[in-house]
């Protein structure tokens, strides 16, 4: 049997999060702002690619999110990822033929 602390200190090793937080820090207040195509610049500038980009908004949304009414947050989000898709030069057709992949 595993002592409880050996098994807390698994389950925080297995904890995927906690590296995603200490590795990029978002400007302050970056996503308290209304303007999508900031917030997208930011993260485009960011970013090394459109995935990665993408995953630091659906981080921030799906955890600090909840402040935010659901339909005006499911506007910005999308209104985000239109501006990153053009940005990073991102078609439709491509980031779905990605997703089935």
């Amino acid at each position: 049997m595993y002592k409880a602390d050996t098994i807390l200190f698994l389950i925080e090793e297995s904890m995927w999060s906690k590296d995603v937080k200490s590795k990029w820090h978002s400007p302050p207040g970056l996503f308290k702002s209304d303007d999508a195509n900031k917030i997208a610049k930011v993260l485009h500038a960011a970013s090394k690619t459109y995935k990665q980009a993408v995953s630091r908004v659906n981080f921030y949304y799906n955890r600090a999110g909840d402040n935010i009414p659901a339909e005006k947050k499911e506007t910005l989000v999308n209104s985000i990822l239109d501006k990153l898709r053009s940005l990073f030069g991102v078609g439709a057709e491509t980031e779905k033929s990605a997703k089935a992949a």
